[in-house]
């Protein structure tokens, strides 16, 4: 019997038969595996692991390739630390730019090779972790999306196309529990712990105190340590057929007190060894050591052509920060900082998150008063391509902006803050950011706006 396709072999094989073109060999059609525009783990992880399950179950795997597509520039990936160190656990090599040598990116790589499968008639797109195409995508894509596998709120769109093919349960902490309902029979152990550090990342390890699960998330994960700890044995999948009973795939049926008492039991169970990404024992450290990545700040910056802008999240309060920064600071490699930091509940808090700005060379003085300036006029100046995604839609972004009115809070180093919305999060904020710097830089360029 074959030996089942590596999530690294597959990858490759995907993007190289997307770049070569619907004439270069036997793949006739190719569907485009795409997340959200946050591009988070949960958006990243379910677009490669789905796309490998319809892969490998297809009819006709020669003729259709399904290709997992980073919603991104390839130069962003090392913004997701907490992917950065799934994927490097995982054994996937990465490249000079810190991103996944293999995957496949957009728009830089992936919309001109988009454009001929297009005129061959031979594209159409699956969603995960959303289940609205966003317009930009759509534009390269095409609107043909003929699958659907989410946790948000249905927006009922591309339903003529779709047809049945859609997977959507709100309730449900992460996409990665839906497309671990698709894997085959014994699959690889590194697509189990893809699933299993994504779902443990949104479902914050089945913390009982924030509530980010349902029985569904945890039946998923059941199955995956069962599979994962068959694999440790040596044995095959039948283990994780077993376990994945135990807890329905709803709440149907299924009490939230038994459900909460399989989470805990699950949040404190001993990892097997395949899915110890950074040295973590159990399910809840998983989460604990993936979400400690996601907020690492050290390679949270993205260029703008010779800008380098970071946006980093802390968890203190900003007179806090403030404080513990002694107005200001510096860190090599980039241009301009900005922190989102937490809700200050303290007596005499404003009650509000904070962001706070500080040019870090000399040439981003102008940058950080530029980006400032932006942002305080926002939604003014907000494109459309942004302003319509669903997560920037919920926040009312397009109507509302962010809140910000920057104060100087350090003249001499340039330090200026201000209070941040509430419903505002980095997932929206970073590319708002980008856009406004990729603007300034094309006008200091003089090449407009």
């Amino acid at each position: 019997m074959r030996p089942p396709l590596s999530p690294q072999a597959f990858v490759a094989q995907s993007r190289a038969a997307f770049l070569a073109g619907p004439s270069a060999g036997a793949t006739a059609s190719a569907t485009v595996w795409v997340g959200n525009v946050a591009g988070d783990l949960d958006t990243i992880v379910s677009a490669v692991c789905a796309a490998y399950c319809r892969q490998v179950q297809g009819a006709e795997p020669a003729s259709r390739q399904h290709v997992p597509l980073v919603p991104f520039p390839r130069p962003d990936f090392r913004l997701r630390q907490d992917a950065c160190l799934l994927f490097r656990h995982c054994g996937f090599d990465f490249d000079s730019e810190g991103a996944v040598e293999s995957l496949l990116y957009f728009p830089d790589e992936a919309a001109a090779p988009a454009e001929a499968w297009r005129g061959a008639g031979a594209l159409s797109v699956a969603l995960t972790d959303h289940n609205r195409l966003a317009e930009h995508f759509a534009a390269s894509l095409g609107d043909v999306v003929v699958e659907v596998i989410d946790h948000h709120s249905d927006e009922r769109a591309h339903l003529s196309s779709s047809g049945g093919a859609r997977l959507i349960d709100t309730s449900a902490g992460s996409a990665c529990s839906l497309v671990s309902e698709l894997l085959p029979p014994d699959p690889p152990h590194l697509l189990c712990v893809l699933l299993l550090g994504a779902i443990a990342a949104d479902t914050r390890g089945f913390d009982a105190a924030q509530q980010k699960f349902v029985g569904r998330d945890v039946a998923a994960v059941r199955r995956l340590m069962a599979l994962l700890s068959a694999a440790d044995v040596g044995g095959g999948g039948e283990a994780g057929e077993a376990g994945a009973g135990e807890v329905g795939a709803g709440e149907a049926g299924v009490g939230r007190a038994e459900v909460e008492a399989a989470a805990a039991d699950l949040r404190g169970a001993a990892l097997p060894a395949a899915a110890a990404v950074g040295g973590a024992a159990t399910f809840g450290e998983l989460a604990a050591r993936l979400l400690d990545a996601r907020y690492d700040v050290s390679s949270l910056d993205a260029r703008a052509g010779e800008l380098e802008v970071g946006v980093c999240a802390v968890f203190v309060p900003l007179r806090e920060l403030i404080a513990r920064a002694g107005g200001g600071g510096g860190r090599s490699g980039v241009d301009v900082l900005f922190a989102l930091s937490a809700e200050d509940r303290a007596a005499g808090g404003s009650g509000l998150k904070g962001v706070s700005v500080v040019p870090l060379t000399p040439g981003g003085r102008g940058a950080a008063a530029a980006l400032a300036s932006a942002l305080e006029a926002a939604p003014e100046g907000l494109p459309p391509s942004l302003a319509s995604q669903p997560l920037f839609v919920k926040q009312q972004l397009g109507t509302d902006g962010f809140g910000i009115g920057f104060e100087d809070a350090d003249a001499a180093s340039g330090l200026r803050v201000s209070p941040l919305r509430n419903a505002v999060s980095r997932k929206t904020f970073l590319p708002t950011v980008l856009h406004f710097a990729e603007q300034h830089q094309q006008a200091a360029s003089g090449r407009g706006c």
